[in-house]
């Protein structure tokens, strides 16, 4: 008898985790892009050292739902194509030796929608850079691949000053830069239960 209810028990469980479907996710491979003006040139930097983990809601091959978000940046791993100059100077603006990392960490999911093959998702979440944290709106784009992993790509604009940052400048003041930066990213992500 008490077999028999540990053995119901089980299938009950089993059962519900497959409906359910959620699993954690974590990334995969990267791509982020820091993009900026000043007054002589727009400029760009780029890493592949971002880091996600989340968990993911997958039915049927839909994406269902999204909690416990997690996102971090070495800021050291993001560099300039203008050179060390410049990323000193940026990694001065981060306060990378306070403030090594930008995170982001997911509290609301706020939509999920179906669009040209993927879900755009609006979310909100808590945005750290240079140690200083705000509430922000995301619109990402998420994908679910054949092969079960996913990919996420986005942007978000935000001025550095909302940060208490600095905006960079070199050349004894003769380049400055804009305030207006853009955050660009794409991710893809693959699970444990995938890689079995």
């Amino acid at each position: 008898m008490k077999q028999s209810i540990f053995l119901t028990a089980l299938i009950i469980l089993l059962g519900t985790s497959f409906l359910v479907g959620q699993t954690t996710y974590q990334t995969k491979k990267a791509n982020v892009s820091v993009l900026g003006t000043s007054n002589l040139h727009d400029w760009e930097m780029t890493g592949t050292q971002a880091s996600l983990k989340g968990t993911f809601d997958i039915e049927n091959g839909a994406l269902a739902g999204i909690e416990n978000v997690f996102v971090e940046i070495p800021v050291k791993s993001i560099k300039s194509s203008k050179g060390s100059i410049m990323d000193g100077k940026t990694y001065d603006a981060l306060k990378s030796d306070k403030h090594p990392k930008i995170t982001f960490r997911l509290k609301n999911v706020n939509s999920i929608n179906p669009k040209s093959g993927a879900y755009e998702v609006k979310a909100t979440g808590d945005l750290t850079i240079a140690g200083y944290t705000k509430s922000v709106l995301l619109n990402v784009m998420v994908k679910v691949l054949p092969s079960g992993e996913l990919e996420i790509t986005g942007s978000k604009d935000l001025k550095m000053t909302e940060y208490k940052m600095e905006p960079p400048t070199a050349m004894f003041g003769a380049l400055t830069t804009g305030d207006d930066v853009t955050i660009k990213f794409a991710t893809t992500l693959t699970s444990n239960q995938l890689n079995k």
